[in-house]
C-alpha cells in the first residue's frame, strides 16, 4: 500500500448522486467476484466476462437477456459474502440486510 499514489480526486455534487448509471464502480468480494450497484434503480448484478452482467438482483426483470433473482432491494449500498458463499446486501432505504 505504501507504493500507491493518488492520481486524482473526483467529486460529485448533490445533483449527481445516484441519478444516472451505476453509482458504484463496483465491489469485489473475497473470491474476486465483481459486483455493480445502482442505488436508485434498486438493483445489483455480478459483472462477468466481457464486462457484461451475468445476473442481476432486483424486484423485476432488468435486462431481457440477463437472468434476474427476484428480491426487493431499497437503495442497496454494500455487498459482501459470508464464508459459506451467501451474498449479503445492505439497503440504505430501509436499513435492512438481504441475504
Amino acid at each position: 500500500m505504501a507504493d500507491w499514489t493518488v492520481e486524482r480526486i473526483i467529486h460529485f455534487g448533490p445533483e449527481d448522486f445516484v441519478k444516472n448509471g451505476l453509482s458504484h464502480f463496483g465491489f469485489h468480494d473475497r473470491n474476486g467476484n465483481h459486483y455493480a450497484i445502482s442505488h436508485q434503480k434498486h438493483l445489483l448484478g455480478i459483472i462477468g466476462e466481457n464486462d457484461r452482467l451475468e445476473w442481476t438482483v432486483a424486484a423485476h426483470q432488468v435486462f431481457e437477456e440477463t437472468p434476474n433473482i427476484v428480491a426487493k432491494l431499497n437503495y442497496p449500498m454494500y455487498i459482501d459474502n459470508l464464508p459459506d458463499g451467501t451474498l449479503i446486501v445492505s439497503n440504505f432505504g430501509d436499513s435492512q440486510i438481504v441475504c
